[in-house]
């Protein structure tokens, strides 16, 4: 049996059960020749391209190419089981009851989000929900009521179940809830990590009549987030920006780079960021860092501060105002985890990095980046790894002395070249010069510096990199000027 239209693949489907829990089967009796119906139907090619792509997938199924670890959702029928308007799970913890039958935690993070845990927090109790473990793969899906759910439980689980999720049924009710919940893990093929379905059922009709049977009772099924280590893989993995994963990161300076770079480095997974800025946010500036209308009139670190913490809730965030080289900084420049990244501009900065921990002391990577005055479209990075008794100071002279001698660098020059007409000034009479450039510029030139310097990450290369934007028709794009060790003193 066939359906289908234009947009969307043919449907295949077969009259028997007999193909039931096998990979790329859904809900028993569904074939999944389209893995990924976007890229891989094409309606030009019909009817002929369908019926080769239904052969392949038999000459697949019967030389037994199908790997049942990578099928998407087989233990649950092969399906997405979500309901509309129901609120979206989100889990980061590990989840390994030891019984099949235990209890896990709900916490309310917003209307239409929960975090799920499989045990209570001291700082977010949450609300108690029912947890069952199924013994089998539900390879005809959950169902569509507790009953339907328990029933594929096998006794005497499935009267345990019963009684449990009764009970809180009674319990939510008598507290006023609206709704309560019911989780289940089910166990996937070649994997010690349960699948996580989490149905949400409205107490509105158990309120009314208190011995409505299970069977009357519609679970809307949630959408689940499983972000958990053994489950999911962080889609910037094997991206050069993985280096900065677990490490203590300073950013000085939160302007036109610094703002960006902060929450790429962020969304990166490090374990600590600090933010150094004594600036307040302006309306001006919104036109090229990383910044809100509503931060306006605060500190530029603080406002920061606050939106990495919301794309980065495991990510602990600190602010120093003071101007000064917090004692957090110094500790990175000495920790070989540590990365400080100045993002200031400033020479008098520069000097209070070496004064403050000696390249002689330092273990910590220590990189300065720059764009040009002009136009926002230039970047130059300076890094200087750990163990190596370079300064930034001598390794930006020796860079500076190089693109002097190229002259197929001689764009880059204007990184050394004293201040020019092309500073701007924003409000005549009453600014100082400051530079061009907008928020995509800004954004493109930070991410690729971003992933210049995590390249140096533990490495002992000290090297700068110069790179232009595609649209400022600067060429090279790219170019690393690597200082040899004969030069690093």
């Amino acid at each position: 049996m066939v359906d289908g239209s234009f947009l969307t693949p043919p449907l295949v489907y077969v009259e028997h059960l007999r193909f039931k829990g096998y990979p790329h089967v859904l809900t028993g009796n569904q074939l999944c020749i389209y893995l990924d119906p976007a890229r891989e139907w094409d309606p030009e090619r019909g009817a002929a391209g369908f019926l080769d792509r239904l052969y392949r997938w038999f000459e697949d199924a019967v030389a037994a190419r199908f790997d049942a670890r990578t099928a998407l959702f087989h233990p649950v029928g092969g399906r997405p089981h979500t309901s509309p308007g129901a609120p979206m799970i989100v889990c980061r913890e590990p989840i390994h009851p030891s019984e099949d039958l235990s209890l896990a935690y709900l916490t309310t993070r917003s209307p239409r989000r929960r975090d799920l845990r499989p045990s209570r927090s001291e700082v977010e109790p949450g609300d108690p929900i029912v947890f069952v473990r199924t013994p089998e793969p539900l390879d005809l899906g959950p169902g569509s009521t507790p009953a339907e759910l328990f029933a594929q439980l096998g006794q005497p689980l499935a009267a345990q179940a019963q009684a449990a999720f009764t009970n809180r049924l009674k319990r939510a009710a008598a507290a006023g809830d609206d709704h309560v919940y019911l989780a289940a893990g089910v166990p996937r093929p070649h994997s010690e990590d349960l699948y996580l379905l989490v149905g949400q059922v409205s107490l509105t009709e158990a309120k009314a009549n208190p011995t409505l049977p299970l069977s009357q009772l519609e679970i809307r099924w949630c959408t689940v987030s499983d972000e958990r280590p053994g489950i999911a893989t962080r889609r910037d993995a094997n991206r050069p920006v993985q280096a900065y994963q677990g490490k203590r990161v300073a950013i000085l300076g939160c302007g036109g780079l610094g703002s960006w770079i902060a929450e790429f480095i962020a969304r990166a997974n490090p374990s600590a960021i600090e933010l150094s800025d004594y600036a307040t946010v302006t309306g001006g500036l919104l036109v090229r860092q990383n910044y809100s209308d509503s931060h306006i009139g605060y500190p530029k670190a603080e406002a920061l501060a606050q939106r990495l913490r919301q794309v980065a809730t495991d990510v602990t965030v600190t602010v120093n105002e003071t101007g000064a080289l917090s004692e957090d900084t110094k500790q990175a420049l000495r920790n070989p985890d540590g990365i400080v990244i100045d993002c200031t501009v400033s020479l008098a900065m520069a000097q209070v990095l070496d004064l403050a921990v000696p390249p002689s002391e330092r273990r910590g990577l220590l990189a300065q980046v720059a764009t040009d005055i002009a136009s926002g479209s230039l970047g130059l990075v300076v890094v200087s790894p750990g163990g190596r008794s370079v300064s930034v100071r001598d390794l930006d002279t020796f860079v500076g002395r190089e693109v002097n001698r190229d002259p197929s660098l001689e764009a880059y020059n204007t990184f050394w070249a004293d201040r020019t007409e092309d500073e701007l000034v924003v409000n005549p009479g009453c600014s100082l010069p400051t530079f061009h450039g907008s928020a995509a510029d800004m954004a493109a030139v930070a991410a690729e510096q971003v992933n210049l310097i995590a390249l140096h990450v533990g490495t002992d290369i000290s090297a700068a990199h110069l790179l232009a934007l595609p649209h400022s028709g600067v060429q090279p794009a790219h170019r690393a000027v690597v200082m040899p060790v004969s030069a690093q003193g």
